[in-house]
């Protein structure tokens, strides 16, 4: 979760340079659009009806309504939609305290400094937070703003990387051992896995680029699909649970996700338009070039 929300961070600052986001109502609508209506959508329509199928426990003796009103818009208990109201509210609070931050900071790397101890003292005492959504966003905001930071000093991350490749990489994977034992060490973890990854995982697959066009979509379909499994055949073999699991209901999301968009139906999965897979592939070709990174 740390490197999904980095990555959104990472994003979410290359499209502040290139002004996309300039526009405080421009950003809401257009991550309303991008996240809050697929949220309400599946939330709704795809997990409600899949959880009461199955009887799931915490609807039981609930009333439509009140699964409705007081489990799932008030965002108590989602499942793995929370990300979506999450991220969003991530978005929001960046564009915020980035315009202030800047007129108080004046661009001294010093004051960046403070605003990310700032964001990891947060991150931590976020385990005393009762409230669950506000928990999860309050310990992962500073990952999101750790992928936004990255991109930001980009240039001055690269000259210290090339110096010391390999001595980062042998780093980052002894303090990633050594994190298991000792947490506090997964806020240095993370953002130096990132930085690795983003350097070093540079090739082209077309299955993946098939996948990636696809993957929202598939996040959408694939959790709640899992209930299933988990409630009527819970005491299988483990190859079968992961065949069934991983192999059948991740083809049927990915299946969904491109009949959904084939219909037209493209806006509850968050898209504003319909746009082939030719269409996607072509422009990441022609932009590879013009592009410093390429996902």
């Amino acid at each position: 979760m740390p490197l999904f929300f980095m990555i959104s961070g990472f994003l979410y600052a290359n499209k502040r340079f290139a002004l996309k986001f300039s526009d405080f109502l421009k950003l809401i609508k257009d991550k309303t659009f991008r996240l809050l209506v697929p949220f309400v959508f599946f939330a709704l329509f795809w997990l409600l009806p899949l959880r009461i199928s199955i009887n799931y426990p915490n609807y039981q003796n609930k009333s439509v309504f009140e699964i409705i009103f007081f489990q799932i818009l008030s965002l108590k208990d989602v499942g793995h939609l929370w990300f979506l109201p999450s991220l969003f509210l991530m978005f929001v609070l960046t564009f915020c305290i980035v315009k202030i931050w800047k007129k108080l900071s004046k661009g001294i790397f010093l004051f960046d400094i403070l605003l990310v101890v700032i964001l990891i003292g947060i991150s931590y005492l976020s385990g005393y937070i009762s409230n669950e959504f506000i928990r999860q966003t309050s310990y992962f905001y500073c990952f999101f703003m750790f992928g936004y930071f990255i991109n930001i000093y980009n240039d001055i991350i690269e000259k210290i990387y090339i110096r010391g490749k390999y001595l980062v990489i042998i780093l980052t994977v002894v303090l990633f051992v050594v994190a298991n034992s000792f947490r506090p060490l997964i806020w240095i973890v993370n953002p130096l896995l990132f930085i690795v990854l983003l350097r070093e995982l540079n090739f082209y697959f077309p299955l993946l680029d098939k996948i990636s066009f696809n993957s929202f979509g598939i996040y959408l379909f694939y959790s709640p699909l899992c209930y299933i499994t988990f409630t009527f055949a819970a005491n299988i073999k483990p190859i079968f649970m992961f065949g069934i699991n991983f192999l059948f209901f991740g083809t049927l999301s990915a299946i969904l996700a491109i009949l959904i968009r084939k219909i037209g139906l493209g806006v509850i999965i968050g898209e504003k338009k319909n746009t082939s897979n030719i269409d996607i592939f072509s422009n990441m070709k022609n932009n590879e070039n013009k592009q410093k990174y390429h996902y």
